[in-house]
């Protein structure tokens, strides 16, 4: 989603083997570009968003576009700039849409039912906000992919709600916060390893307060606790735990991502070669299979995933002049740990070392040579392409 600019999608990698060029991405969707969920059973189903709530489902097979927002001929609703859209990871055709009350729709949005009460706090004084923005919505919403109908919604005014009956009772956990800043809830995550744990993060920004808040519940919000650590001062607008490794979580801040492997009492950063830059989503990486025992192993090959080899095909016509985006390695890439520091080569070119200093296990003042993660990317032997 861009501001004033609409939605695109576009390929991760180019099937024929070329650079992602512009030409590669099409519009999805108006306005000013927010959520755009995909169905997971079905990629030509999209789910596109634009400001205050707007909201239709795109069938890129076809092109047909409708919308499918919920009726509001009162205008009862209050819709966040960005209103947080949800697939059920349970059943694929249930999404959830929000504004201050949850809307469920059992068939991709072609009818809702409203679920909730007014979940914010309805403060008359908030509600008219500035300029051209509301306040008292909802910002963000998750559904256990453990239990069905186990949901979690957080506010713009700092309300955290929980319901266990697809929305027959909420119960406001977030008074339950010790230090609860009652700022801008960014995210809420349910955890994929146990259906009572949960992760709040909260933002600041909005009042000049920059420090990191982040909470976890591992008894359906009845008590939480502060997983902050060592965090820089750095507003979270996300954070996301390992489906794998339950200890192995990540937060994305106004400036970059960190990283903790013992569930938060010690963060890294992990931005590398990364721009300072805000980061509002995550994905998963082989860093999920790191643990006290990996790092005190002499060598550790990690998990080696399936590849899709792709038929090459003909190229569109592209412009003379263009821009190029970085297309996925070619091969398959395999991870690995080396407790010790060898000295680094590049055999024919083929293979290469890349370093991480911010991981735990470096040896102090050591520079490149001491830095202990490495991690070896195979390239296309046929066509002799020299290493990272």
């Amino acid at each position: 989603g861009l501001q004033d600019n609409g939605s695109h999608g576009g390929p991760n990698t180019n099937a024929a083997g070329r650079s992602i060029r512009f030409e590669d991405w099409r519009s999805v969707g108006g306005g000013d570009g927010m959520y755009n969920e995909v169905d997971p059973n079905n990629s030509n189903i999209i789910y596109n968003e634009s400001q205050f709530g707007p909201l239709r489902r795109l069938d890129m097979s076809t092109g047909d576009s409708r919308s499918i927002r919920m009726s509001d001929p009162d205008r009862e609703y209050r819709y966040n700039w960005c209103a947080p859209i949800l697939i059920s990871p349970h059943n694929t055709d249930m999404i959830y849409h929000a504004a201050n009350k949850v809307f469920r729709s059992a068939f991709r949005g072609e009818q809702w039912e409203v679920i909730s009460p007014d979940l914010t706090t309805a403060d008359s004084t908030k509600i008219v906000g500035t300029g051209n923005i509301q306040h008292c919505t909802i910002t963000t919403m998750d559904e256990s992919p453990i239990v069905p109908g186990l949901l979690w919604v957080g506010t713009d005014d700092g309300n955290v709600q929980m319901t266990k009956d697809s929305g027959e009772e909420w119960i406001l956990v977030g008074d339950n916060i010790t230090g609860n800043p009652h700022y801008w809830v960014t995210r809420v995550t349910a955890s994929p390893h146990d259906a009572g744990t949960a992760f709040v993060t909260f933002s600041g920004l909005r009042r000049d307060d920059f420090g990191a808040y982040v909470w976890k519940t591992t008894d359906y919000g009845e008590t939480w606790t502060s997983i902050a650590g060592n965090l820089p001062d750095e507003s979270i607008n996300v954070i996301r735990q390992d489906r794998k490794n339950p200890d192995l979580l990540f937060v994305g801040t106004d400036k970059q991502v960190h990283v903790t492997f013992d569930g938060g009492r010690m963060w890294y950063p992990l931005r590398n070669n990364m721009p300072y830059v805000a980061v509002h989503d995550l994905k998963m990486s082989p860093l999920q299979e790191v643990t006290p025992d990996f790092l005190a192993r002499d060598f550790h090959l990690c998990d080696i995933e399936s590849v899709v080899q792709w038929d090459r095909y003909a190229n569109n016509a592209t412009a003379s002049t263009n821009w190029a985006g970085e297309n996925a390695p070619t091969g398959v890439a395999i991870n690995f740990f080396l407790k010790d520091d060898v000295e680094d080569f590049l055999p024919e070119g083929r293979c290469g070392r890349r370093h991480h200093p911010d991981l735990p296990g470096r040896a102090p003042d050591q520079g490149d040579r001491g830095r202990h993660h490495r991690r070896s990317q195979h390239r296309d032997l046929e066509h002799d392409r020299p290493g990272p």
